[in-house]
């Protein structure tokens, strides 16, 4: 697999949804990506959601799994 090849199904996630986060995202979903985002503004929330975006949170630590060391 070479560099930036997205493969049907690989989650991926998106920090800010602005004009290149809304690109990057929707790049991303018609390549078979499962995009997840990272967004203050509730208002792009709904926009994020229509294109099929999966789940958008306010804080990028909700993407990640709590990993205690």
């Amino acid at each position: 697999m070479g560099a930036g090849e997205l493969r049907p199904g690989q989650r991926v996630g998106i920090v800010g949804l602005g004009g290149l986060g809304m690109t990057g995202a929707r790049i991303a979903m018609l390549n078979g990506g499962q995009v997840y985002a990272a967004e203050s503004r509730r208002e792009a929330w709904e926009t994020a959601k229509a294109l099929g975006v999966i789940e958008v949170v306010d804080d990028v630590r909700a993407l990640a799994p709590y990993n205690p060391i």
